[in-house]
């Protein structure tokens, strides 16, 4: 069988998978906070070719190989800074540089994000904007009239008789691989072997991002990359399925050269 119609199938399977992540990134361009992801390929094993016998010396040139396609290998996120959106709301805070705010899941285990939509519960406490509660545990009392969130993460609420109460410190984490982080939905990621495992830091310190009060961060996907991403997925998968039909009429041809 030709080799060049699994060669062409890899190729359309390859570039269909890299056209579902551009679409995903399409799709987020207005999520808060949203990373963008991008696809990593590479070739598959190689056939040697032309072998028969024992050569006298070895071509200067090297044996002849043959490839067998292409794989789609990861999907990384690129953790680039978004641009940052005044929204004007008290407890909306975005990121200006690294770092991570940390989310308790129901399940116990910690996610970790950049949406700074965080709102308050039935019970008071800080969450984030799927409901989860942050690692830190900040209360607001009842009756707050309002909330500052300084750069370093400091919250100090206004009470209903004027004075000042600091109720907690948001703190940021970090990793040493952020691209190694899986995405779960809902703007949230949790650590992997790649990313490594997280640690905290004071915002503003040791190369740590600062928060910004009353801001979100917006998605990192650049519509005209995503355009020109789509239209190069677009055309190579074209050409693989040419590669695929041409291989296809070679084979046909050979079936009826008895007729």
């Amino acid at each position: 069988m030709l080799r060049s119609l699994w060669n062409g199938a890899s190729g359309m399977a390859a570039h269909a998978a890299k056209m579902d992540i551009v679409a995903n990134n399409l799709a987020n361009v207005n999520t808060t906070a949203y990373k963008k992801q991008k696809a990593a390929f590479t070739d598959l094993l190689y056939q040697r070719i032309g072998t028969t016998g024992q050569p006298v010396r070895e071509s200067s040139s090297g044996p002849a190989l043959s490839g067998s396609g292409v794989k789609l290998t990861a999907v990384s996120g690129l953790f680039t800074q978004g641009p940052i959106i005044s929204t004007g709301r008290e407890l909306d805070v975005a990121i200006r540089g690294n770092g991570f705010m940390e989310v308790e899941l129901p399940n116990g285990q910690l996610a970790y994000t950049r949406d700074g939509n965080l709102q308050v519960d039935g019970e008071g406490t800080l969450v984030h904007s799927s409901g989860f509660r942050l690692s830190a545990q900040v209360m607001v009392p009842a009756g707050a009239k309002k909330l500052v969130i300084a750069p370093n993460g400091s919250i100090t609420a206004t009470l209903e008789d004027g004075t000042r109460e600091e109720i907690g410190v948001l703190p940021l984490y970090r990793f040493n691989n952020p691209g190694g982080l899986m995405p779960i939905g809902q703007n949230l990621f949790v650590s992997t072997e790649e990313s490594g495992a997280a640690w905290e830091e004071v915002p503003g310190q040791s190369g740590m991002g600062t928060f910004q009060q009353g801001m979100l961060e917006g998605s990192n996907v650049n519509l005209v990359e995503e355009m020109t991403q789509m239209i190069i997925a677009q055309r190579a998968y074209q050409f693989n399925s040419r590669s695929v039909q041409v291989a296809d009429e070679m084979w046909g041809m050979a079936n009826n050269l008895r007729k």
